[in-house]
């Protein structure tokens, strides 16, 4: 018995001919009935290259299958087929190649063209697109004339950094004046949000900087309206009246509050918090917290109800965030640690009593200059503020270890430094700083220590903390706590 090898190319060419001439995608059936259609469609390839790669044959088998199965269904198929052929990957592509961009944009095509029928997949070239077919892109021109005229086009404005920059917020503030803003939507953290609020004031106020703005010469009467989608649970910004700033040329981090600066509306949906880096999520789980002890730790001012609200969100995060670091698709966790964010910063657990921020003010400070995680920050000398302050209010300390902690000392002194040891130990365990060491800040000198708490305290011009006044030598006797001297 003789062996005939298989010649592929032959064969291969012989029936794609075949189905050129008698093809089986016919709008009409054997009777004459027009056929129900079905759309397919694919990721148009870039032709930024000058062929296609292993991806795309995966992906266009997957759907010329499929569009095969509709076939035998029954279905006239519309499976359409084109160029994603603007911009920065042609026009790279065309500079490195030394040529112009339609010259080798056009021989990509063809040559990816010939790749594709190759395979003889199910597509129509009846409906070939090219986005750089003048008679295509005037119908995406049109679309955004009519989409601006009604008030529906929009501009991205990315690019956010974790502790937002005044500098680029302004840029943001010139950008949306130009375009003709009358709205702006966040999506993401604290760092977003913070920076269209801004954003937003700038707009409303033409005439004024960020800069007198966040320096408080100007009154806030107005401000463009915000919305935000929230992708991390953390700062709360997408209900509270504040927004923060880092102001380079100064090296100062600060923040205004106004009833302006809530958000319009906020959609929160955990899903969106799935891909966090658990770094992240434990960064956001120690903002919560502090955002609701800056509130807690305030003297002379019980109020039992306010008490137990904090004392929930705080218990409800220390449970939920170990949940959500050891399983971050956890829904439920998720939901619990983004739903107490939003109640720790909009005021609520703070009714009743004043507030504090101190340790905010030692984190801002840390983070202008050194430009760490904000939740790092507050967690790297809190327990260093703690251990200075808490002998002013034993009692307070103490009720906290109980409620928050279920610490049963009797002893009023041990039980509040006890309270300070778990939630101390509780950053830990969840890989978050607890001293300046842990923060990965490099050598701390006792001239970096002195530049820290005067900009803590404006040069000494604020006297931080409710329980205790500190003065700027005060403040340095924290930092250098917390820096292990």
């Amino acid at each position: 018995m003789s062996k005939i090898p298989y010649n592929h190319k032959a064969i291969e060419k012989k029936w794609r001919e075949k189905w050129e001439e008698n093809p089986v995608n016919v709008q009409y059936d054997e009777n004459g009935n027009k056929k129900e259609k079905y759309y397919c469609l694919d990721m148009f390839p870039y032709p930024s290259g000058n062929g296609l790669h292993v991806g795309h044959w995966r992906g266009y088998v997957i759907s010329d299958v499929w569009s095969r199965y509709k076939l035998q269904q029954g279905y006239y198929i519309i499976h359409p087929m084109g160029w994603d052929a603007f911009g920065l990957p042609a026009e790279n592509y065309a500079i490195k190649m030394g040529v112009h961009p339609e010259i080798s944009t056009a021989a990509n095509i063809k040559n990816i063209k010939r790749q594709i029928n190759e395979i003889a997949a199910l597509y129509d070239w009846d409906r070939e697109v090219n986005t750089t077919d003048p008679n295509f892109y005037k119908w995406t021109q049109w679309i955004f004339v009519k989409m601006f005229k009604e008030g529906l086009a929009y501009e991205e404005f990315g690019g956010v950094k974790p502790n937002p920059r005044m500098a680029y917020a302004q840029e943001g503030v010139e950008k949306a004046i130009e375009f003709g803003a009358d709205f702006l939507l966040a999506v993401g953290g604290g760092s977003s949000i913070d920076t269209a609020k801004a954003i937003a004031h700038g707009v409303a106020n033409p005439d004024w900087s960020l800069e007198e703005i966040w320096g408080g010469e100007i009154i806030l009467t107005r401000s463009t309206p915000v919305g935000c989608v929230l992708t991390i649970a953390a700062a709360g910004s997408e209900t509270s009246d504040s927004a923060v700033l880092t102001n380079e040329e100064t090296g100062k981090k600060g923040g205004i509050s106004t009833s302006l600066n809530r958000p319009k509306f906020a959609i929160m949906n955990p899903v969106l918090t799935y891909t966090l880096p658990k770094y992240q999520i434990a960064c956001g789980i120690v903002d919560i917290m502090m955002h609701t002890l800056e509130r807690y730790f305030i003297p002379n001012t019980r109020n039992q109800i306010t008490d137990e609200i904090a004392e929930g969100v705080l218990r409800v995060v220390i449970e939920n965030g170990k949940k959500g670091l050891e399983n971050p698709t956890d829904y439920d966790a998720m939901s619990e640690i983004m739903w107490a964010g939003s109640l720790s910063h909009n005021g609520l657990t703070g009714l009743g009593r004043a507030k504090d921020f101190s340790v905010h003010k030692l984190g801002h400070a840390l983070g202008a200059k050194y430009d760490k995680a904000h939740g790092a920050t507050l967690s790297a000398v809190w327990g260093s503020w703690a251990e200075y302050v808490y002998k002013n209010d034993e009692e307070r300390f103490a009720h906290y270890a109980k409620k928050v902690w279920g610490v049963e000392e009797e002893d009023v002194a041990k039980a509040a430094k006890e309270g300070i040891r778990r939630t101390v130990e509780y950053f830990r365990e969840i890989h978050m700083p607890t001293n300046l060491k842990e923060l990965e800040i490099g050598e701390v000198s006792e001239e970096d220590l002195r530049e820290l708490s005067m900009a803590a305290t404006l040069n000494d011009t604020v006297k931080l903390s409710k329980i205790k006044e500190l003065t700027a030598e005060d403040v340095y006797q924290i930092f250098r706590k917390a820096a292990g001297k």
